[in-house]
């Protein structure tokens, strides 16, 4: 799902991995190109109704973010067990990589009480139900996107959610993902945690180069010296009209 207008991927480029996504277990693919910018809150809605009546668990996954190995299947594992399963699953560590910057810093929602975390996920039920109770006057909210659907879906169930944590010394596979920062508009403040490295994010003691595979990596530094290359530019044709 994104706006038909600008730089966009476009349905043509997704269908170049149509077989590949099929072959590794994908039955259902659907490209949805929006007329005009919707927040971010409102196209996890749109999602959600269009996902198969079937759909057991829906992942959050930004564009920027690269998931761990195993999350798909650690995601359903969570959802099947017990007599009815989690309703909300998340990995509470996680590394946070500025390309700008070349600098890796560690997410640790224990030092935090903020209550979602990282490589978040839902049963899809929930996402469809607020579909379906939502007004057409509603205000989307543009930040804390990730909250305002656990209190709804929370509302939804009339009671807590049931969260399946991902901890630090029980499943290591949660090193192999990242989240990636300075490429996008919305978390542009963020960089800020980089510098100054405050809770909920601490010093990290890994080296990303460890976590990620080394093509992902030289990528991602391509982007990073693209992107202060594009700025510099940007800055010099300002001093120029000056």
């Amino acid at each position: 799902m994104e706006e038909n207008k600008g730089d966009v991927y476009g349905e043509e480029e997704l269908e170049k991995w149509t077989e590949s996504l099929r072959n590794n277990g994908c039955c259902r693919i659907i490209y949805c190109a929006l007329d005009e910018w919707i927040p971010l809150s409102q196209k996890w809605v749109k999602m959600g109704e269009l996902a198969a009546p079937s759909s057991k668990a829906f992942l959050l996954q930004a564009a920027d973010c690269y998931s761990y190995p195993y999350r798909l299947s650690h995601t359903m594992m969570a959802f099947r067990m017990a007599a009815n399963g989690y309703d909300w699953f998340q990995t509470e560590m996680g590394l946070f990589y500025d390309v700008n910057l070349d600098k890796s810093i560690m997410y640790d929602q224990r030092t935090t009480s903020h209550p979602t975390a990282l490589n978040m996920a839902f049963k899809t039920k929930y996402i469809k139900q607020l579909g379906e109770s939502i007004g057409t006057d509603i205000e989307w909210p543009k930040k804390g996107i990730d909250y305002w659907l656990f209190t709804n879906f929370s509302l939804i169930k009339g009671g807590g959610l049931k969260i399946y944590r991902i901890k630090p010394g029980t499943h290591l596979k949660w090193k192999g993902g990242v989240d990636t920062n300075g490429l996008n508009n919305i978390s542009l403040a963020r960089v800020n945690k980089f510098i100054e490295v405050k809770p909920p994010f601490v010093h990290s003691e890994y080296l990303i180069d460890d976590f990620i595979p080394a093509e992902v990596m030289t990528r991602l530094r391509e982007a990073g010296k693209l992107n202060r290359e594009r700025r510099e530019s940007m800055k010099n044709m300002s001093l120029v009209k000056h």
